[in-house]
């Protein structure tokens, strides 16, 4: 063969491995990836939001919070326990939970202490409904009263039917000539005054 043959011969040899390396080289190359496409935000309706983000309504339709009630007030001052043992053990705290209002002059635990002997509220406390009844509903009355109401003497029907007496004096106010040693707690169904004894019932 003559070098001119044997020149296009090479040639031709380099042409097709370069053919070669294109076309292995294009096979082996990846696809473009697809991209994701990106979720849109989820908007969330009224209807779909929980009862407990939206908060509690009254029925005129506003937001309102829960107010605490008599007993929780009492709890909360920590003076009150023997008499709120009285409450529930002739479960009146069911009524002093309820709408109300309802006005308390709920004796301290000292006064307590000093009204009523030992022996006779063991006695009282086997009995709650005869005996610790009526002295408790005797330190309750219907209705919401701040002190300006007793800047005159004013009488008050219990909610166990006994009348108290309710005054300023010498700038305290007395029930029964018992001084209301706290200022008022204002509740959600009601007030509590703390006074430093106890409205026996008659006959005591």
């Amino acid at each position: 063969m003559g070098g001119f043959g044997m020149k296009k011969l090479i040639l031709l040899y380099v042409l097709l491995c370069v053919v070669g390396v294109a076309f292995i080289a294009g096979c082996t190359q990846q696809a473009p990836s697809t991209p994701t496409p990106t979720p849109l935000p989820v908007e969330t309706t009224a209807e779909e939001t929980p009862a407990a983000v939206i908060g509690m309504e009254n029925e005129t339709g506003t937001s309102a919070e829960v107010a605490d009630t008599l007993v929780n007030e009492m709890i909360k001052a920590g003076s009150y326990r023997t008499f709120l043992d009285f409450v529930y053990l002739t479960e009146v705290n069911e009524d002093l939970s309820g709408p109300g209002p309802y006005t308390i002059f709920v004796p301290l635990d000292e006064g307590v202490e000093e009204y009523i002997p030992r022996d006779k509220e063991t006695e009282m406390r086997a009995y709650p409904e005869i005996d610790l009844r009526p002295l408790v509903l005797g330190h309750i009355v219907e209705g919401t009263y701040t002190p300006a109401d007793f800047a005159a003497p004013t009488n008050l029907t219990t909610l166990a039917g006994t009348s108290i007496e309710v005054a300023t004096v010498g700038g305290n106010v007395t029930v029964n000539g018992i001084r209301v040693a706290t200022s008022e707690i204002e509740a959600g169904n009601g007030v509590v005054y703390g006074i430093n004894g106890v409205l026996l019932p008659p006959n005591f």
